[in-house]
């Protein structure tokens, strides 16, 4: 049986649709719960104005406090204490009048006699019911104390408003500040929500090579797909988290990724593609192995122009060396993604002092991440120099 979330996907809603509706019962959206089906989502929140117009009150009226002459703050304090007096005692009557009408239902609960046993409870409640509401209601000493209270002088009346205006001030400043950081928080869930539901850059630029490039043979078609997927990872382009999953079910990439497609975890490494590295490892269910002063060239192509061919700390990808805590070179030959373990080579011998991956590997080791903290240590930051203030 459909839901009212599922009932539109047999009149042929789009995923985006589904996950905008389905996103109203979650995070920024779920005041929107409860809201018509069709009611559009905005672009954007906006801060509720509530505490800003407070503010601008509070401040308002902490001028015109300060503004009064000691004549007017003399008949502030004798207006503001007559109108305690009148709440007060307004109040002190109501509460004693409300307290006779629950008197008489409660003689009349405690008077009823029940026709079964089984009703017993049902007298047990209603007594029950109107003695705790007399508790709360009826026996507070708020107005009593307050009508007790002498009115006070011209001086202590402007303190006692200083106090309370400033207090009012602070309240509103952070309750605005909290909304407009809340309000934020809420724009970017939905620009992220939004942003996941549709196809990123570079899926957009794969899908364009894809779906409007000449046909006229699988080896164009393929060497285009595998060109646009460097291209997208090399300049940067975004990629959604699922893209990986997306592509292969998508451009049947394995015509096209070539037979280890780790070269792309390398690439992105090598391009500092953060969303691209972040899909993969995604894709992969791959949490980062790093290593120390790390070798990114020499094995792929960076659209990146530095000056160092290397990089202190950095994640590893196949065709990286990274150098051990004794400063020996290890070369990355692939992963194991369910053992979560990283396989690395040595080519080190009497011919190859320096190291480089030359002939077949002298050694091969499988590392987990603790194997690899324990031989590789991330540098230790360096100390902060305590300030002189001599």
């Amino acid at each position: 049986m459909p839901t009212g979330y599922t009932a539109a996907i047999a009149e042929g809603i789009t995923f985006e649709q589904y996950a905008m509706s389905c996103a109203r019962a979650f995070g920024a959206l779920v005041e929107m719960r409860d809201a018509p089906s069709d009611a559009p989502i905005p672009e954007e929140f906006k801060p509720s104005d509530y505490h800003l117009e407070a503010l601008n009150k509070a401040n308002t009226e902490l001028k015109e406090l300060f503004s009064l002459t000691p004549e007017a703050v003399r008949l502030k304090a004798k207006q503001a204490h007559e109108k305690s007096v009148a709440y007060h005692t307004a109040g002190r009557a109501k509460q004693e009048e409300l307290k006779l009408k629950y008197e008489a239902m409660l003689a009349k609960a405690q008077a009823y006699i029940p026709p079964s046993p089984d009703h017993d409870g049902l007298k047990e409640f209603m007594v029950r019911q109107i003695e705790e509401s007399i508790q709360f209601d009826c026996q507070s000493s708020y107005h009593a104390e307050a009508l007790q209270n002498p009115a006070l002088s011209a001086d202590e009346w402007f303190q006692s408003e200083r106090v309370r205006i400033k207090g009012a001030i602070k309240h509103h400043k952070k309750g605005y500040a909290d909304d407009v950081a809340r309000t934020k928080s809420r724009n970017e869930w939905i620009r992220k929500l939004r942003a996941s539901t549709k196809d990123s850059p570079a899926l957009q630029l794969l899908s364009v090579v894809w779906n409007d490039g000449m046909k006229d043979s699988w080896g164009r078609i393929n060497h285009a797909m595998h060109s646009a997927l460097e291209l997208a990872i090399g300049s940067g382009v975004h990629f959604n988290l699922g893209d990986f999953a997306e592509i292969s079910r998508r451009f049947d990439w394995g015509y096209w990724v070539n037979d280890n497609p780790e070269w792309i975890y390398t690439d992105a490494i090598l391009n500092l593609n953060e969303s691209a590295i972040a899909a993969w490892e995604t894709y992969k269910g791959r949490e980062a192995f790093r290593g120390n002063n790390v070798s990114t060239f020499g094995h792929r192509r960076s659209f990146l122009h530095v000056t160092s061919p290397s990089r202190k700390r950095e994640r590893l990808g196949v065709g990286m060396y990274f150098e051990d805590a004794e400063r020996n070179k290890w070369w990355v030959n692939g992963f194991d993604d369910k053992a979560g373990i990283i396989r690395v080579a040595s080519y080190y011998s009497d011919s190859n002092k320096g190291g480089w991956q030359q002939g077949k590997p002298t050694k091969l080791k499988k590392l987990t991440h603790d194997d690899l903290r324990e031989i590789c240590p991330a540098p230790k930051k360096p100390k902060k120099k305590a300030a002189n203030n001599e």
